[in-house]
């Protein structure tokens, strides 16, 4: 197995790890929070163990149906759980730990086909949003 492969090995695992962690910390059974998901339990038995990609569209949803932090299941930080505002609770940044965050993210953004389209959908979505709302601001601004 050459480096990049034991790298993204190491990378699915420790993601797999911190999903197992957070489904248990709200004691659900992988069946359920698969359903809740619209996935099956054996495809979150393999992301769990390292052995399947989750990719972006997967823990946006984890994130919005269990309020589980991206931040936590990305690096390991903050609560595993948003607070009631939905805003993470106080984080203290390593900024090393970042730089090697920012190394794994970049690794999968060019080694990964299906995390690298799903970041780059959710980022053209996210675009247009705010198009809209800029342009819809623009409109109201020159009728005052």
């Amino acid at each position: 197995m050459g480096k990049e492969e034991e790298k993204k090995k190491d990378i699915l695992n420790i993601l797999g790890q911190r999903l197992k962690t957070a489904r248990k910390e709200l004691e659900l059974q992988q069946k359920d929070m698969a359903e809740a998901l619209g996935i099956s339990p054996s495809h979150l038995s393999e992301i769990e163990a390292g052995k399947s990609n989750p990719g972006a569209e997967f823990l946006l949803k984890l994130s919005e149906k269990f309020n589980i932090s991206v931040e936590y299941i990305f690096h390991g930080r903050g609560n595993i759980l948003y607070d009631e505002d939905g805003k993470f609770a106080d984080i203290e940044y390593d900024f090393k730990s970042d730089v090697d965050d920012l190394d794994k993210l970049i690794w999968l953004l060019r080694n990964s086909p299906y995390f690298k389209l799903s970041v780059f959908s959710h980022a053209t979505r996210l675009i247009h949003q705010e198009a809209d709302v800029i342009k819809s601001s623009i409109k109201l601004n020159k009728k005052n």
